[in-house]
């Protein structure tokens, strides 16, 4: 006892004598510098995120150990030019494993101030909240104790110090550099370029949106007779991914109410989305533009826009929140609609959205439209995140134990609510179409990685793109009146539910679903054509 009293007394006394000699106080600090430097250099071997992340925050710090006596200066420039952009990336980093790039910058700029709130309360994580802590606090210990070594007065504690600021600087500079060899560019300017590029799409986008030609869509046919009353439904989901509908297999039965029908359901399990982010995905999906031809969402239009120059009369209705027509594309072919109708009036993009059901009734109201070519465009809130602002109590069935299992069920949960949802707007369909040839083709704009193993992610950016983010579900329901009318059609379309499709090509089949051809429908991109040339992969 007396021998371990001894150790104690002589350790707390040798901690007591550092904190009161500023000198040794400075060289303890810095040697724990140096450790540190050395330990995560270590650590984060295998680890490419957090070295880059490390690393990344460290390189800035240079300057306060070579030029101590400017650092108040550096100071300001360096918390208010450097280091808020340096911990954005290091969050991202973090997150995604890679420094901001223009998908990023699209996201940021794209967003609110709801969405971003739950984006940071989704991927808040204590791996993240360390790294950013560690960071900031070895920024505060820097300024706190760098100062020019001239002023320590003991030889041996001056060299040492200068030993120590030259292993700390070379450490930071082995660091920095293979983030820079990986790179090929430094941090800074990096986010710099990515900043540029981002601009210049958007400017590409407001000038070409801004010269939008009337473009007309000349010598549309009908398979279908004239006089034959029309209705053809396209709804939307939002971040579904099929793997997670009981529908297409999945354990938890999260679609039971389409499973009860599905005997009268097109499924088809081979299909995906172009993209993981609605207004990329969406901006091919209604429109002729691809990866070969993307500048035809511009110039030709949407599927709005084709259907009305085929006699249609078009509603759009949406829950998601109302982009207006001089925001986005969507908002552009939104209101270029007949009826353009947007049920989430809450303010600024917030993302306390109604329920999906709200569009039920206003579904209802142009069903009962007496134009008889219809056609309907529903884009649901589906599973965005947060997935438990997507369902009613009444649909709280699942649950998990743990915070990713619990996720997971909520999510379960919004994906069963959607069910309802679509099974509801079939059978408003099936009210109204005893005498019409009605079609309802349901689809997502892209997926979701939602699973409880470690690396799923819980959300969607092709950031960290994963396949989840792309199997969507495809589904086709036809009316009895449809069915009678094109029977060899639809025995047709039944031999492709195993096809591989992506969903950038829907314009083309959705026309022809709907019996219309003209120059402007290429068959060969038309997954119910019998010419459909099947793709290599399937994004």
């Amino acid at each position: 006892m007396v021998n371990v009293f001894m150790k104690n007394f002589f350790v707390v006394s040798f901690l007591k004598k550092i904190c009161r000699d500023k000198e040794l106080l400075n060289l303890a600090l810095i040697v724990l510098y140096v450790a540190l430097a050395f330990f995560l250099n270590e650590f984060v071997q295998n680890k490419p995120r957090y070295r880059m992340s490390f690393f990344l925050s460290m390189a800035f710090l240079l300057p306060v150990f070579l030029f101590p006596k400017q650092v108040k200066i550096y100071l300001l420039l360096f918390l208010g030019i450097v280091y808020i952009p340096t911990l954005i990336n290091v969050a991202h980093i973090v997150i995604f494993g890679e420094v901001i790039n223009p998908a990023s910058l699209r996201c940021i700029f794209n967003t609110n101030w709801a969405e971003a709130w739950e984006f940071i309360v989704h991927f808040s994580s204590w791996q993240l909240a360390i790294c950013l802590l560690a960071v900031l606090t070895f920024a505060l210990l820097a300024f706190r104790t760098a100062r020019p070594v001239n002023k320590l007065n003991p030889n041996l504690i001056k060299f040492l110090s200068r030993f120590c600021y030259l292993c700390l600087i070379l450490t930071i500079c082995k660091g920095a550099y293979t983030y820079y060899d990986r790179s090929n560019q430094l941090p800074v300017l990096a986010l710099r370029d990515e900043l540029h590029s981002y601009n210049q799409e958007v400017e590409t986008t407001l000038r070409l949106r801004n010269s939008l030609p009337e473009y007309r869509f000349r010598n549309i046919k009908s398979s279908l007779p004239d006089d034959l009353p029309q209705t053809y439904v396209l709804v939307i989901g939002e971040s579904l991914n099929r793997n997670h509908m009981s529908l297409y297999g999945y354990q938890r039965e999260t679609s039971p109410l389409l499973k009860q029908i599905q005997n009268e359901l097109l499924l088809f399990d081979n299909v995906y989305s172009p993209h993981a982010t609605t207004l990329a995905s969406l901006t091919k999906v209604l429109s002729f533009a691809n990866d070969d031809a993307e500048g035809l969402a511009m110039l030709r239009g949407s599927l709005v826009d084709y259907f009305k120059d085929a006699g249609f009369k078009t509603f759009w209705i949406s829950n998601q929140f109302d982009s207006g027509e001089n925001d986005d594309l969507l908002g552009v072919w939104g209101h270029a609609a007949d009826e353009p109708l947007f049920i989430n009036k809450s303010y600024w993009r917030n993302l306390n959205a109604p329920f999906d059901e709200k569009v039920i009734p206003v579904f209802e109201t142009a069903l009962q439209d007496k134009a008889p070519k219809k056609l309907i465009l529903v884009h649901l809130m589906g599973s965005h995140t947060r997935y438990t602002k997507r369902y009613p109590n009444s649909f709280n069935k699942f649950s998990g134990d743990g915070a990713r299992a619990l996720n997971v069920a909520q999510y379960d949960n919004s994906v069963l609510y959607n069910d309802f949802v679509v099974r509801s707007l079939i059978e408003t369909l099936r009210k109204y179409s005893n005498n019409h040839a009605a079609s309802l083709l349901y689809l997502s704009d892209h997926g979701e990685d939602v699973s409880e193993a470690p690396d799923s992610c819980h959300c969607h950016s092709e950031v960290i793109a994963s396949e989840e983010m792309f199997q969507i579900p495809f589904i086709v329901w036809n009316s009895s009146k449809y069915n009678q009318i094109r029977s060899g059609f639809v025995q047709k379309i039944k031999s492709k539910q195993n096809v591989l499709f992506n969903s950038e090509n829907l314009i083309h089949a959705f026309a022809e679903l709907a019996g219309l051809k003209n120059k402007d429908i290429n068959p060969r991109l038309s997954l119910f054509a019998d010419n459909y040339k099947i793709p290599d992969e399937p994004f």
